[in-house]
């Protein structure tokens, strides 16, 4: 893979990893939580917000940086007039987010598989759920309702992958907003422009009495 998607994923799991720190900073620092379903709930939907939030505008600034590198690059060469013998270089890949998201989340999501095998023993299973609790702590009261199954954590790994991949792809759609903006601001400052020697022209020839 492309030493930026690789580096967006590691950018991934670096947040992902903060934000678990910090609920469980702030779970350990209220105690009695798991009686409190409310605050449980309340403090999930704050991590995930966050997560979510962090995802979406980082993956959809690299699809608008992307699409903006090929749109650069497509105009250098309409400048040069020639292509490169080993044709154009594209950044932007409807495909890039997802894939993001999927190495993101593989590790865990082949740790959720693994605790589906009874044979692994109940100590490696112990562990196993352990860390897919603790990584996807957001997810607690969730996670709780349906017994801590493998499959919940392969849907919130789902979730991810998807999230980031629908993220990636909204760059150009950033793009165009940014055009559409740009192209109005001109359009209000010729307007500006276009008034204002009427303006000074008038103020400067006072009618004579």
């Amino acid at each position: 893979m492309p030493y930026n998607i690789w580096k967006k994923t590691l950018q991934l799991l670096g947040m992902n990893a903060i934000i678990t720190v910090i609920c469980l900073v702030i779970m350990f620092s209220l105690g009695g939580l798991t009686e409190d379903e409310w605050l449980g709930y309340t403090l999930n939907g704050l991590c995930v917000f966050i997560l979510l939030l962090f995802v979406w505008g980082s993956l959809s600034d690299m699809g608008l940086r992307d699409i903006t590198s090929d749109e650069l690059e497509k105009k250098r060469l309409e400048r040069v007039g020639r292509e490169p013998m080993l044709g154009v270089p594209v950044h932007f890949k409807p495909a890039n987010g997802f894939i993001i998201g999927a190495v993101a989340q593989a590790p865990f999501a082949l740790i959720a598989l693994l605790t589906a095998i009874p044979a692994l023993g109940d100590t490696v299973l112990s562990s196993l759920r352990v860390t897919l609790n603790v990584w996807y702590v957001m997810f607690s009261e969730m996670s709780a309702l349906t017994g801590y199954a493998w499959w919940t954590y392969i849907l919130y790994a789902a979730a991810f992958t998807a999230l980031a991949g629908l993220a990636y792809r909204s760059g150009p759609t950033k793009k165009r907003r940014i055009r559409t903006i740009i192209a109005r601001n001109e359009k209000k400052i010729k307007s500006r422009q276009k008034s204002q020697p009427q303006g000074r022209g008038s103020a400067g020839n006072p009618q004579k009495g």
